[in-house]
């Protein structure tokens, strides 16, 4: 009977040697299994990384109207300043315009000469812009820089 019990108890340990040296040999790094060093390390690339508009400006509530005379565009939206620390002014932004199947068929690229600080928004009522195309169906904007 104690030779049986030595060779499960050599057995065992042997086992748990494997299984520690297995567990140490592919542990898995810190950013991927701790949420907080992957959260850390995000933040410090941010913290290194400079301003960038299409990143931190987030557009909302974007609406466009064709004038009645079909020579120009009216478009009203937010913007919001995600980032904590940026302040940004003199934004570029593009106004692209579509036909009925979806196609591009222009844009518009515009200045908007207002500040906009961390954490803010501002409402951008009726910015006109030239009209290029008659038969545009619908728009849509972008941040460019």
């Amino acid at each position: 009977m104690k030779k049986w019990l030595k060779i499960a108890l050599y057995f065992l340990s042997g086992a748990v040697v494997v299984w520690l040296t297995y567990r140490i040999a592919y542990k898995s790094p810190p950013s991927e299994s701790d949420p907080a060093a992957k959260q850390k390390e995000v933040l410090s690339q941010a913290a290194t990384a400079g301003p960038n508009a299409k990143r931190d400006l987030v557009l909302k509530n974007f609406s466009w109207q064709k004038a009645e005379d079909g020579s120009a565009v009216f478009h009203s939206f937010s913007i919001y300043n995600a980032s904590t620390r940026y302040i940004y002014s003199a934004i570029t932004v593009r106004f692209s315009y579509y036909s009925e199947i979806g196609d591009e068929v222009g844009h518009s690229d515009k200045i908007i000469e207002t500040v906009i600080k961390a954490g803010e928004s501002i409402r951008i009522d009726k910015l006109k812009t030239d009209f290029l195309n008659q038969h545009a169906d619908g728009a849509d904007m972008t941040i460019l820089k």
